[in-house]
């Protein structure tokens, strides 16, 4: 009764409580844990404070992990995403793939704990613990604010880290070199919220020229099932300054948004966004035309 949602979401996205590494909402976030889409609607109060404050109390059935030992006393723990024959490929607590070939295998059996490590809530205070279950306890509700809706917008993105090797990049060329696979840029993943917006204010911001305003660069991956035109509703804080990268190639945006013609296949957004302003937003929704 006392917990903010609101409140509670922003304690799920710290970086440094790491939920969204592990943790989707709606295919935003990691994939080690459970999609948390509709937690909320689907789990009781008691079920959702053990599990963060006793994780191993409560493992979903359907994400046991696996404990395994090889011949060189090496021991890997994690989620089975595939094995054939000759290999076991493990998904890590950090999300990492490894592969392990099944003619070293000395042991392995089903691990009684959690991916999730205990203590992970510890550095909550109370106040930010009862924020962050009412979060929880609100997403998938029907008809709540804290539910996906039918847009289809993009929760799947990746920032450009700083480094001196990109910087220098950037300011010898231009904002376009961003929209590239050059080797001198870093990535890193970046997720929207519930709500669909990706806030920017945690993104790394690059000012390669005196004056210029204060940029970031995101990029997201958009798979067209069939060949044709669409709009890509652009809504993002009033001020900011949005350039647009359609695979490599710049993109004019119209008013709100921009008309594409798209073959079928993955293609790739690129955005810089330009702002100035506190608690700014990105947004993107995909519509037919």
């Amino acid at each position: 009764e006392k917990g903010n949602a609101a409140r509670g979401e922003a304690i799920y996205r710290n970086a440094q409580l790491q939920c969204l590494k592990c943790h989707a909402i709606g295919g935003a976030g990691g994939v080690v844990g459970p999609d948390l889409v509709s937690i909320g609607a689907s789990a009781q109060l008691d079920y959702l404070v053990e599990s963060l404050i006793t994780p191993s109390s409560k493992i979903k059935e359907g994400v046991n992990s696996k404990h395994v030992l090889d011949d060189n006393g090496k021991q890997y723990t994690g989620l089975v995403v595939r094995e054939d024959g000759q290999t076991l490929v493990l998904r890590s607590a950090d999300d990492k793939l490894v592969t392990i070939a099944k003619a070293n295998i000395e042991q392995i059996k089903d691990s009684t704990r959690s991916l999730m490590p205990d203590g992970a809530a510890d550095t909550l205070t109370r106040a930010e613990l009862v924020d962050l279950v009412r979060f929880l306890s609100e997403l998938g509700k029907v008809g709540g604010q804290y539910t996906i809706g039918q847009k289809r917008v993009v929760r799947r993105w990746q920032s450009l880290v700083w480094t001196n090797e990109a910087h220098t990049l950037l300011n010898r060329t231009s904002h376009d070199s961003a929209a590239t696979n050059n080797p001198a840029l870093t990535w890193d993943s970046a997720y929207s919220t519930v709500a669909g917006d990706l806030p920017l204010d945690p993104l790394p911001t690059f000012v390669v020229h005196e004056g210029q305003v204060p940029t970031c660069f995101v990029r997201a991956e958009l798979d067209a099932t069939t060949a044709g035109k669409v709009r890509l509703v652009i809504s993002t804080t009033a001020g900011n300054k949005v350039s647009l990268w359609v695979d490599g190639k710049p993109t004019l945006i119209s008013g709100r948004g921009a008309d594409v013609d798209l073959d079928k296949g993955r293609h790739t957004l690129s955005l810089a966004v330009g702002s100035t302003t506190p608690r700014s937003s990105l947004t993107i929704e995909l519509q037919d035309i």
